[in-house]
């Protein structure tokens, strides 16, 4: 929502770097085909499979944020592509505790049981799986790298827009800070740029 102010700052920003994409009849053929291959229908399911769709025919690296990633998930598998070039489906959502959960699309294929899926970066995640997969990285898979780079860019993207939209509520930086588990300044200084 735009109110004719400084805080408007952040929202052109993100919107600079969104790709408008028009839909086309392929696309919609496409959407079609994706409904058709999960079994999924609905208008909600449309909706999905169009992005979905529109997400699959970019260039790589595409990321889809979305508080319902499980059928954006179902529709946007490619199990056929390399890892590092899929789709990946980021799971965000912001409760009354600040909470940034993300889950990705990139899971091991059937050939690779071997490679963990990206971390779970939430808060009830497994400390053990960010590890693991730090050592996945460090231990000369370079391409997962990008991977992880990608998900901490959602991941502060989407603590940026839970901020904006938590100040815009009234909730003071020494709440905020708190669910963030640093002071007041420290919350307002990296994501109260307009504040």
């Amino acid at each position: 929502m735009l109110h004719g102010g400084s805080r408007d700052a952040v929202i052109h920003r993100v919107l600079s770097r969104i790709t408008v994409t028009e839909v086309s009849a392929e696309i919609g053929r496409h959407a079609g085909e994706l409904l058709g291959a999960t079994g999924l229908s609905g208008h909600r399911c449309a909706i999905d499979a169009v992005v979905a769709a529109t997400a699959l025919r970019a260039v790589r690296p595409v990321v889809l944020l979305t508080s319902d990633p499980d059928d954006l998930s179902r529709l946007a598998e490619e199990p056929s592509r390399p890892k590092d070039q899929r789709v990946v489906v980021v799971h965000v959502f912001c409760g009354d505790s600040l909470t940034v959960r993300l889950e990705a699309a990139c899971a091991a294929t059937e050939n690779e049981p071997e490679i963990p899926d990206p971390p779970d970066v939430s808060p009830g995640g497994s400390g053990g799986q960010r590890r693991a997969y730090a050592r996945r990285v460090a231990a000369g898979d370079i391409e997962a790298l990008t991977s992880m780079v990608t998900l901490a860019g959602a991941v502060e993207a989407a603590i940026q827009e839970a901020v904006i939209g938590l100040r815009q509520f009234g909730y003071s930086w020494t709440e905020i800070g708190e669910r963030l588990g640093v002071s007041r300044q420290a919350a307002r200084q990296r994501w109260g740029v307009l504040d």
